[in-house]
């Protein structure tokens, strides 16, 4: 007599739902702390190997995510892969990014301490100005210069400056490109802590409006 084939079942405590839940928390965030608190981008000391540890941070989530659904969850089948992937997934996404955040934080404040922070401004040459279009952010802006931040994201007020007072021959055909042949500048904030220098302003922000002028004399040079 044929025995009926049951379809393999999938059980997930209710532990398991709300790890991933919190790493979903986790991941959101850490990225709206980073993005939406950081209002400088620290230019030196480069501090190189931190990437490589929130990785590593990163990884070490991963497998202790993916160890944890594993125990938390019991069965056979696709369900149980599918939880698997996204418990690694989310997994390294979180713990990478808190560590981003966190690590970011506690660099600032070990590099830039309040009584030994000076600032001034300074102007950087730029080599040229872009507009690009896009369907997911509309039409963007940004400059690259001879500094230390070799590119920059502008608004429309600085990149419409430049392309109106320049040369005809130095705009490009569409005129999405603008050569500086070091007629422009862009005022920037800064501050330095001995050798620590940032640039006060946001990750993936802007400069504020109006921030690219003529340069002086000494800029230019």
């Amino acid at each position: 007599m044929d025995q009926p084939v049951s379809s393999a079942k999938v059980t997930a405590s209710p532990f398991a739902v709300i790890v991933l839940v919190g790493l979903v928390i986790a991941f959101l965030g850490a990225d709206y702390f980073y993005l939406n608190t950081q209002n400088a981008i620290e230019l030196t000391p480069k501090h190189a190997s931190v990437l490589q540890d929130c990785l590593c941070y990163g990884l070490l989530g991963a497998l202790g995510c993916a160890a944890l659904i594993w125990w938390q969850t019991s069965g056979d089948g696709v369900f149980r892969i599918v939880l698997m992937v996204l418990a690694v997934v989310l997994g390294f996404a979180s713990a990478f990014q808190v560590s981003i955040a966190v690590t970011n934080v506690a660099q600032m404040r070990a590099d830039f301490p309040a009584d030994k922070t000076q600032t001034y401004r300074a102007q950087w040459p730029i080599t040229a100005a872009y507009r690009f279009h896009s369907r997911k952010e509309g039409t963007t802006y940004s400059i690259d210069t001879t500094t230390l931040v070799t590119s920059m994201n502008v608004h429309r007020q600085d990149f419409d400056f430049m392309s109106g007072n320049s040369a005809p021959e130095d705009i490009g055909m569409k005129g999405d490109q603008v050569l500086s042949h070091g007629r422009f500048c862009a005022n920037v904030v800064l501050q330095r802590a001995g050798d620590a220098i940032r640039l006060m302003v946001g990750p993936g922000r802007p400069l504020p409006s109006g921030s690219i002028g003529l340069c002086s004399p000494s800029a230019a040079n």
